[in-house]
């Protein structure tokens, strides 16, 4: 089983279990995929929140190869909330593969209505970053 395969699946299971299992609510899932190819270009990957919303679930993965990762999470008042950095630590070669993961799961009771932000850092990274987002309404 790949990381990506493990990735998902173990996704799934924390959002299940976080996801109230009583009551009606609405729940709207986005999921991205970001490959990084040896890139050092900082990103932010935005979400829109309205005023109804009563939970915000954040499931955010990274896998590299090289180099160093930073995450962080900000509301909608560019408050820092998390952040979290990972490095890959071995020179791959052809006789060594190296992967290194890291994971940060987040839940947010009653967020701020307005964009967040999850600010993405990379330094000379090649590997990929998941990221899920569930939004609640109860």
């Amino acid at each position: 089983m790949n990381n990506l395969t493990k990735f998902i699946i173990s996704s799934l299971f924390i959002f299940l279990f976080i996801t109230p299992s009583f009551g009606q609510y609405t729940g709207f899932n986005v999921q991205r995929n970001i490959e990084l190819n040896n890139t050092s270009k900082t990103r932010d990957i935005k979400i829109n929140l309205d005023q109804n919303i009563t939970t915000l679930n954040l499931s955010i993965e990274a896998l590299i190869k090289k180099g160093i990762l930073s995450i962080e999470i900000y509301n909608s008042q560019n408050e820092k909330l998390e952040n979290f950095s990972i490095e890959g630590s071995l020179e791959n070669d052809d006789t060594i593969n190296e992967t290194v993961s890291g994971q940060i799961n987040k839940v947010i009771e009653k967020p701020i209505k307005g964009i967040w932000i999850i600010k993405i850092i990379p330094n000379n990274v090649t590997g990929a970053i998941y990221i899920l987002s569930q939004q609640q309404n109860l």
